[in-house]
């Protein structure tokens, strides 16, 4: 079964948007490998567009350009940490808007917990997963900050901050709690973040303002554990709460939902599934998916305009 299908941007472009995939190899992890994709304003051109896989053979395009010209100047840098059972292509729709706005957004896969990883039984346990993924961090922000990692776009390490959702919230405060002043750390956001693996102390270690989004539907990093009750230990940090968003609320989840059907022979099974999935956008069963993201889409870009400006 091979399709393609289309969705529209979140809201319209400041800038054109292109996207470029690499990959990157750890020789001092026993040669694991990092799938990275990178996102970046863009000049306008006639590039083809960027594909995303929504399922085996069914692939679908939104603003993102295959790897065109970047938008001249540097500009400030997001790490993205994807979540639990997820991917780094997962936040598309989240991701390209914030590209658009004039950041270089540059998401890392965490071998041992992607999606292949769990479907085929993969999977490795939390401790290992939590060491594994801020050793990816601090390898793609070395490779990057060395030149070892080459991307489209230039970089201003100046304005670095870094971002995840779920288990990828984890990752961006832990990172930052460790080695946030290797390259100056500049702002650090968890989107529905797994925030109760990281302690007290290491909270309290972070002087980059921190911002923590949740929801009050979120069932799977309840906001009380990993939101509230973190920004008390926090020297710098901003919580916000919306109401009727679950923990995808973020995500391109809610997207998928509305792409199954569309699919030919797409079996009626696997339609469900997708869309039961999708409910975890705001908890319930047929609310629209994109309200939630666009919210997470204006916190998110206020706080890195105002800790990493962008210059366009």
């Amino acid at each position: 079964m091979t399709s393609e299908l289309s969705t529209i941007a979140l809201e319209p472009l400041r800038h054109s948007v292109g996207r470029s995939l690499h990959q990157l190899t750890d020789s001092y992890r026993d040669g694991r490998c990092l799938d990275i994709a990178c996102w970046y304003p863009a000049n306008d051109a006639s590039e083809p567009l960027a594909q995303y896989e929504l399922l085996a053979g069914v692939t679908f395009t939104a603003s993102a350009l295959d790897q065109p010209t970047p938008l001249p100047g540097a500009h400030p840098l997001i790490l993205f940490s994807h979540g639990r059972t997820g991917t780094n292509l997962n936040y598309s729709q989240l991701i390209e808007a914030l590209a658009s706005r004039g950041f270089v957004i540059i998401a890392v896969n965490h071998p041992g917990d992607t999606t292949m990883d769990w479907l085929t039984g993969t999977a490795v346990d939390d401790a290992t997963n939590e060491r594994q993924r801020v050793e990816d961090l601090d390898l793609v922000l070395s490779a990057l900050s060395s030149g070892s990692l080459e991307v489209p776009p230039q970089l201003d390490f100046s304005k670095l901050a870094i971002v995840g959702h779920s288990y990828g919230g984890y990752s961006a405060v832990a990172y930052t709690a460790a080695h946030g002043a290797k390259l100056d750390v500049k702002g650090v956001v968890g989107l529905h973040p797994l925030i109760t693996p990281i302690s007290e102390e290491a909270l309290r270690s972070i002087s980059a303002p921190v911002l923590l989004i949740g929801g009050v539907n979120d069932t799977t990093t309840p906001i009380d554990v990993n939101v509230q009750a973190p920004a008390a230990h926090l020297r710098n940090g901003t919580i916000v709460v919306f109401d009727d968003v679950g923990h995808q609320g973020c995500s391109d989840i809610g997207l998928y939902g509305e792409l199954a059907p569309m699919v030919p022979d797409l079996p009626v099974e696997i339609v469900d599934i997708v869309q039961d999935m999708a409910t975890s956008v705001t908890g319930r069963a047929g609310d629209p998916w994109r309200p939630a993201v666009l919210r997470h889409l204006h916190e998110v870009s206020a706080f890195l305009e105002r800790v990493v400006p962008p210059v366009v």
